[in-house]
């Protein structure tokens, strides 16, 4: 039989919801999503938001994460690996796929000229790339920004630096779970309605980690693109990784 979505999150939005091996994925458009991000930071309502590709999935099972995630998190579905194991949890595939690069992307266009962005994560050389690309091709303001390697004490005063600049929208790009986790951590402490888990975006946006032509995109093979340009911190997640969360998705479904 096939398994219906969950009633609506405690992270209130306004999306179906399908339970894909104990995570909430919020299952919804590119242009409704965006509308919704940009509703929540016009309503200044506090929203966590993250991507759920496969390394999210795994990392949520690694740190039994799973309940917390989707009670306070919207959870959006990113990738082919999550498709697949939808097919096999939920019994079909998501409509669209919202690639957290890509949704970053459109979101950074769309958002209204007054929006304050604070940016954390990466390398401190690529970081001062990330914000002058990000200005350059969306006019945006970035009006902070801390790099990745910050101290553990560092990381936890950060809230401070980030009121102090008077941030809207706080992207996150730490990696899995850790961006997660802080954001978790942090949520009350930090003023900005939106935190949102970027991962490589800003990597990507500095060009210090090249994206898939157009045409290999299309055709879903950006993960194939990556795993050749980072096979050494790549290969595990997309091989042993993705047959692992499959059979684990075989046995739920079973």
């Amino acid at each position: 039989m096939m398994k219906t979505a969950d009633p609506m999150p405690k992270a209130n939005t306004m999306f179906p919801r399908w339970n894909i091996l104990g995570l909430h994925v919020c299952v919804a458009d590119p242009q409704s999503a965006i509308g919704f991000v940009i509703e929540r930071l016009e309503t200044r309502s506090k929203t966590l938001i993250a991507f759920a590709n496969t390394n999210l999935l795994k990392c949520a099972r690694a740190g039994n994460l799973e309940e917390a995630l989707s009670d306070r998190f919207v959870i959006f579905n990113d990738g082919v690996g999550l498709n697949l194991l939808a097919r096999i949890c939920c019994g079909r595939a998501p409509s669209h796929n919202l690639n957290g690069t890509d949704f970053t992307t459109a979101l950074l266009e769309a958002l209204p000229d007054s929006t304050r962005i604070f940016l954390v994560g990466t390398k401190p050389e690529i970081l001062e790339r990330t914000k002058a690309n990000l200005v350059r091709r969306h006019g945006i303001t970035i009006c902070g920004k801390a790099h990745g390697y910050l101290s553990t004490k560092e990381m936890k005063e950060l809230p401070t630096a980030v009121n102090a600049a008077r941030a809207d929208l706080v992207m996150v790009g730490l990696g899995n779970p850790k961006q997660e986790l802080w954001m978790m951590e942090h949520e009350n402490e930090v003023n900005a309605p939106i935190l949102m888990g970027v991962g490589a975006f800003l990597d990507f946006a500095a060009g210090a980690v090249p994206r898939a032509p157009a045409w290999i995109q299309q055709l879903r093979l950006e993960w194939m693109f990556r795993l050749y340009h980072e096979p050494a911190r790549l290969w595990r997640r997309y091989t042993v990784d993705i047959l692992a969360l499959a059979a684990a998705a075989v046995r739920s479904r079973l």
